[in-house]
């Protein structure tokens, strides 16, 4: 069957806006993450050449596309980028007793996508991050505990206020399929952001609770 390549432009704008929402939802109620699996595809009918037939195809992003969405999303020209207020803005904040809301940059964002060979995750880590208790977050450790369970490559990519890690998680076993595992690495993620103090037990359920409406 003939292989298409195709652009991914549209998705990648739409799936941006809704982490940008689902995030600051999250912002609202009171959390410091935002942990989704994003499904990007697009379902096409091609002719099978062999039987001349139209059969229809399900078609993911390269790897290579992932990778260049991912890491623009939190850049300085990213649909996510962090935006400060200017001076008088917050000048007139403070008069009133007002703090600035948190922007979707300033909480832990874990988004896991998937090519058709491998799950792509970006793990948005803010320099200043603290748990539920106030302490800081090991994100070494974090990403330790994901490796022991699940191996994958690393990419790191600094900034002033963030660091933003890309991982690519391959399959040897051919039974395992990149959709299929973004849901295991989904819940994997959730294990630890509970382990690392970021996520209490009733938010795993009221997170999961989001996720079904969506």
């Amino acid at each position: 069957m003939k292989v298409i390549k195709m652009s991914f432009q549209n998705e990648f704008k739409t799936h941006a806006g809704s982490v940008k929402t689902r995030s600051q939802q999250n912002i609202g109620s009171g959390f410091s993450f935002y942990c989704a699996s994003i499904s990007i595809s697009r379902k096409v009918s091609v002719k099978n050449t062999e039987t001349d037939e139209m059969e229809d195809q399900m078609l993911f992003p390269s790897e290579t596309d992932l990778k260049a969405w991912l890491v623009k999303l939190y850049s300085p020209a990213g649909e996510l980028a962090y935006k400060p207020l200017n001076e008088q803005a917050l000048k007139n904040m403070q008069l009133k007793g007002l703090t600035p809301k948190k922007q979707p940059s300033q909480i832990m964002n874990i988004l896991i996508t998937s090519s058709d060979v491998s799950n792509i995750v970006l793990v948005h880590f803010p320099n200043d991050l603290k748990t539920t208790d106030n302490t800081s977050v090991d994100i070494e450790l974090f990403l330790k505990n994901i490796k022991n369970s699940s191996d994958y490559s690393m990419e790191k990519f600094k900034s002033a206020e963030a660091v933003d890690y890309l991982l690519t998680f391959t399959y040897e076993n051919t039974e395992k399929t990149s959709f299929k595992e973004s849901m295991t690495l989904e819940r994997l993620f959730f294990e630890q952001l509970r382990a690392c103090g970021l996520m209490k037990d009733e938010d795993e359920d009221e997170d999961e609770d989001d996720d079904d409406d969506a």
